[in-house]
């Protein structure tokens, strides 16, 4: 069967073997890897979607995939993806030779960003999703959040307000003190020591109700 699609390469791993006699041996071992070229669609599910680091993402994604620029108390600012290591970290893939400026051939090294190696899923097309205890749309937790600079939050109000989290049920003694008011739905036993699935705890209630 002919293989479509597939990226394949040989790397010879070298090493020296020691034996009981304490004579080195020299060993190359050959490894084949394979990877494949398309690029799948990916999903992203967080927990706490609606938490800090949750909108940061979000918007982080949306601002990048529009291009955006926007105002800040320092001037204008602009998306981008410094600090990513598949977006803006290189690795060197090898040397050349070159000039230097009295124009003497030297070795020179060569790199390469790490995303032109291999096909790697675009950042700006992740779907994004997860759960949170609180019910407010990605926008008006953005906004309680007070991270982000109100002039990106303003640009990017239509695109995060579409994004609400799924619910989450959690237990008041796995989080800060704090956070208590933000939740809808919660376990009403704070010491419960038991798991609970959103569907059993959903049936419970529902019983409760009756």
């Amino acid at each position: 069967m002919e293989k479509l699609d597939l990226i394949t390469s040989t790397y010879q791993e070298r090493y020296t073997l020691i034996g009981e006699d304490g004579k080195p041996t020299n060993v190359v071992k050959e490894h084949q890897i394979t990877t494949d070229s398309k690029v799948p669609k990916l999903g992203l599910m967080m927990v706490g979607l609606g938490g800090n680091n949750g909108t940061t993402v979000t918007a982080g994604i949306l601002a990048n995939k529009k291009h955006l620029k926007w105002e800040t108390k320092r001037g204008e600012a602009s998306a981008n993806f410094y600090g990513s290591f598949t977006q803006c970290v290189t690795t060197k893939i090898g040397m050349r030779v070159g000039k230097d400026r009295d124009g003497n051939s030297i070795i020179q090294d060569v790199y390469a960003p790490i995303k032109s190696l291999l096909p790697m899923v675009d950042p700006t097309e992740l779907v994004v999703g997860g759960w949170d205890i609180s019910s407010l749309d990605m926008y008006q937790a953005t906004k309680r959040a007070m991270v982000l600079e109100p002039d990106l939050i303003r640009q990017l109000k239509d695109d995060l307000s579409e994004i609400k989290p799924l619910p989450a049920v959690f237990n008041i003694s796995y989080i800060a003190s704090n956070q208590e008011d933000l939740s809808l739905i919660h376990i009403s036993e704070p010491t419960r020591p038991l798991y609970i699935s959103y569907a059993v705890f959903c049936l419970k209630k529902k019983k409760k109700k009756k």
